[in-house]
């Protein structure tokens, strides 16, 4: 049995055998196994979906004593499913490696973060024995932030990516990014002239990305490269990750595309370990190797691509259906988003086109698709008390475009709705 083998069998052995839920003996009902023996019985174990974790009360699959579990995270159920929660325990610094590999060894002075709750970093750090202030910074106040940075000398920061471009300014405004050594982004991936815009403009800070999903504890792969835009992960030493096909097969060649499965691979105070989970985002293998932390895989975005996130909102395949609903009776109620991001004077900015069919000979003047235009984006909800509209009025998102199509491309496939071009 190798050194892999045994750990999936330790974590397998962890989730069927536990007094505490009897969540995977119901999920594996006949396709349990006694153990496992081989990576070709690793296999053979069901894929576990989000729609799975959802349909079971978080308390039935709380592998841990409720007095034990230190937080709850849940999904914020806007794109109109149900919330899924997820019990949390404190993390560790192989959940962290910001801060195992990178605060720890850089002689770090004071740590500000956009990123909530602010006790479980401080915890962390206590932990680590690493004695570094941890300071809460106000989204909803940039400017008195840098202030706060500047003041108690802050050397790194984590934030956000879509808060850069308004956030570079004042930090270079106050002096900040001469004692500025790193920032860790937080959530969506990096685009490329993002990221030159942030290299550019702070030449001697280091940057770091992970790769994480609110299903799973801290973070499972680390963005690695001279490029984080390239969006190539490493795993981290705590997952095992897997690529599989529609069918659910692994995928093992180098340029192969599919699923990202990803597998927890520790069991001491795991509240809610997570075997085979589909994360519902894809990923193509870069570099395929028997140890799997020598592989890499370039994350290429969702499978299903229902939302796309923005500053304070997001679109959802839901909402833009109900915007364009009635928005003119030579207009077909379907429609094609495309979504780009476009460099301008005061950062980079999200860019969307929505393709409407038309009927057959339908024609309609430059005015009228400008006004039509206008309606769209005023209906458009990005939150539930912002639309578009209102990001464009706070110069966040630069102005919708409509275009009356004869027919929608589809790109080959029936479902596509949203197609991104800054991938």
């Amino acid at each position: 049995m190798t050194h892999l083998t045994q750990q999936l069998n330790t974590m397998y052995t962890y989730a069927t055998q536990s007094v505490l839920s009897d969540f995977y003996r119901t999920f594996y009902g006949e396709s349990a196994l006694p153990h496992i023996e081989s990576i070709t019985d690793w296999q053979t174990l069901p894929l576990l979906t989000k729609s799975d974790l959802v349909a079971t009360p978080w308390r039935q699959r709380c592998f841990i004593p409720y007095a034990e579990v230190d937080c709850v995270r849940c999904s914020s159920g806007t794109s109109g499913s149900k919330p899924l929660v997820c019990p949390r325990t404190r993390f560790t610094l192989e959940d962290l490696p910001f801060y195992r590999d990178t605060l720890g060894s850089q002689h770090v002075n004071a740590m500000m973060t956009f990123v909530h709750p602010l006790h479980l970093a401080e915890i962390t750090l206590k932990e680590a024995s690493l004695n570094i202030p941890v300071i809460g910074a106000d989204i909803t106040n940039l400017e008195g932030s840098a202030r706060l940075a500047k003041s108690l000398k802050v050397d790194a920061l984590m934030c956000s990516v879509f808060i850069l471009a308004p956030l570079i300014p004042l930090l270079k405004k106050h002096g900040v990014d001469k004692q500025l050594r790193l920032i860790e982004f937080m959530g969506e991936r990096i685009a490329p002239a993002e990221e030159a815009f942030a290299r550019e403009e702070l030449p001697h800070v280091q940057f770091q990305h992970g790769y994480s999903l609110i299903e799973i504890h801290g973070t499972c792969g680390d963005i690695i490269g001279p490029s984080l835009s390239e969006n190539v992960a490493r795993p981290t030493s705590n997952y095992y990750w897997e690529i599989v096909n529609e069918s659910g097969n692994v995928l093992t060649k180098e340029g192969d595309e599919g699923e990202i499965v990803l597998t927890m691979l520790w069991t001491a105070h795991n509240a809610n370990p997570l075997l085979r989970y589909k994360t519902g985002d894809r990923a193509r293998i870069v570099v395929h190797d028997a140890d799997p932390r020598a592989c890499r895989y370039k994350i290429l975005g969702r499978m299903e691509l229902d939302h796309i996130k923005l500053p304070g909102g997001e679109l959802i395949v839901e909402e833009v259906i109900r915007s364009i609903t009635g928005l003119h009776s030579k207009l077909v109620n379907d429609f094609e988003l495309h979504f780009t991001r476009e460099m301008t004077p005061s950062g980079e900015k999200p860019r969307v086109t929505v393709n409407i069919p038309k009927e057959t000979n339908a024609s309609f003047s430059a005015a009228v698709v400008h006004e039509l235009a206008d309606t769209l984006s005023s209906r458009l909800r990005v939150s539930p008390t912002r639309t578009y509209a209102d990001g464009v009025t706070d110069n966040l998102y630069l102005p919708l475009e409509l275009v009356p199509v004869n027919t929608l491309e589809r790109g080959g496939k029936k479902a596509v709705r949203f197609v991104r071009h800054d991938v």
